[in-house]
């Protein structure tokens, strides 16, 4: 198996899932107390907030190289960006000769799988405002479409609420309305942030849950084994 290293803390609160997730995947599939070894680095959240804010992405950048030097003195063979909006960051990073599990290419393959043709993103607006999933998904053959301005910063400000721990009854309403919303303008919505999963459930809406995704594409690649649906 290949050593896992996970870029994490973009929020905390959705980087718990993805080793759990991992744990589970090894427990149903790998042979009796068998799992990958797995390398989480938990960043500031704060401290990379502030410094995007400020238009300050040099120090950004700087600060997941850092990680990611220590990953690869460790051995890491694949790597991993627990997080949607981040992923902007990596074509300015030195992966040296890991595997990178890049989750919009997940999501795309995912969508073709399933035949999806058009979806709605939900994220970040700096994740909306970006060219990240329509470049990507459209070597998959689908339409990315956005919600209203609005109803994006409102979902904005939703995301950072999750990430700082607000996962309630009221945030969980507010996140499903908006996939109530618009969930039959299109195929399905990508939960494109990684704090949405963790209040809209994904066997109850017609959702793309990009962590569980991005946490099961990272299994495989790790361990040779496919999770079967």
């Amino acid at each position: 198996m290949k050593k896992i290293g996970i870029l994490g803390g973009l929020s905390p609160e959705s980087t718990v899932p993805y080793y759990q997730y991992i744990v589970d995947f090894s427990v149903k599939y790998l042979p009796e107390l068998v799992y990958p070894e797995v390398a989480i680095y938990s960043v500031n959240f704060g401290e990379v907030v502030k410094n995007m804010r400020s238009g300050k992405q040099d120090e950004v950048r700087k600060q997941f190289q850092w990680v990611i030097d220590h990953f690869n003195s460790m051995g890491v063979e694949v790597f991993a960006i627990a997080c949607n909006t981040m992923h902007i960051h990596l074509p300015y990073l030195n992966t040296y000769d890991m595997e990178v599990v890049h989750i919009a290419e997940v999501v795309g393959r995912e969508a073709q799988k399933r035949g999806y043709k058009k979806l709605m993103l939900f994220g970040t607006k700096r994740l909306l405002d970006s060219r990240l999933y329509p470049e990507i998904l459209e070597k998959y053959g689908v339409e990315v479409v956005y919600p209203s301005e609005e109803d994006a910063i409102a979902i904005d400000k939703l995301i950072f609420r999750l990430g700082n721990g607000e996962i309630t009854d009221d945030t969980r309403k507010e996140a499903i309305s908006f996939v109530e919303k618009y969930q039959n303008e299109v195929d399905a919505i990508i939960l494109g942030c990684t704090e949405l999963p963790l209040v809209v459930p994904r066997d109850q809406y017609p959702v793309l849950d990009t962590t569980y995704l991005h946490a099961k594409a990272i299994f495989e690649r790790a361990t040779g084994v496919q999770v079967e649906e």
